[in-house]
């Protein structure tokens, strides 16, 4: 597993740019990735907005039945050439 703090100082050390700089370009990619409808990378995957409806769910504690409100969620789905 890499962590956020990893893969800044991989890419950093990549390209020879300062971390601050790949931290904020990072950033910056992330935000407009979740902000956004569909993102597709080719080679790598698709990022997608999917809505999840609202349904019915049970409190664990009590039993009693709770409504979930509908939602976004951020799905993603690794390109043919990204799997292994």
């Amino acid at each position: 597993m890499t962590t956020k703090t990893q893969l800044i100082e991989k890419i950093a050390a990549e390209t020879g740019n300062s971390k601050v700089m790949v931290g904020c370009v990072l950033d910056s990619a992330l935000h407009i990735i979740a902000g956004a409808e569909k993102v597709t990378l080719p080679g790598f995957g698709t990022f997608e907005t999917k809505t999840r409806p609202a349904r019915q769910g049970r409190n664990p504690q009590t039993g009693a039945t709770i409504p979930i409100p509908e939602r976004q969620a951020m799905t993603f789905k690794a390109s043919k050439a990204g799997r292994k």
